[in-house]
C-alpha cells in the first residue's frame, strides 16, 4: 500500500467518525484559547479586565499524530463480527 492510498483511507475513516485523532483534541484545547484570549482582550479594552484567566493557558500541541478506534467504530466492528459470526 502507498502512502496516499494509506492517507486517503485514515481521512475517510476519520471524516464518518470510526476513528479518533489527537489533532482534534489539540484544535479544540486551541479553539477555547482562542477563545478566553478574546474574552480578555475585549475585557482589557474596555477597562473590565481585573487579572489574566486561569483559563488562558499555553495549548500543548504534539508533532505526532496519535490515532485510535472511536466508540462508534468499536460498535461498528461488533456489528459486522456478530452478524457475521451468526451466519457461520
Amino acid at each position: 500500500m502507498e502512502y496516499d492510498e494509506y492517507r486517503f483511507i485514515k481521512d475517510k475513516l476519520l471524516r464518518s467518525g470510526l476513528l479518533i485523532s489527537s489533532y482534534d483534541k489539540d484544535q479544540k484545547e486551541i479553539y477555547e484559547t482562542l477563545l478566553e484570549l478574546s474574552k480578555f482582550l475585549n475585557e482589557l479594552e474596555k477597562g473590565k479586565a481585573k487579572k489574566v484567566s486561569n483559563k488562558l493557558k499555553n495549548p500543548k500541541i504534539r508533532k505526532d499524530e496519535r490515532i485510535q478506534l472511536s466508540q462508534f467504530g468499536r460498535s461498528f466492528i461488533d456489528f459486522f463480527a456478530e452478524d457475521s459470526s451468526n451466519k457461520i
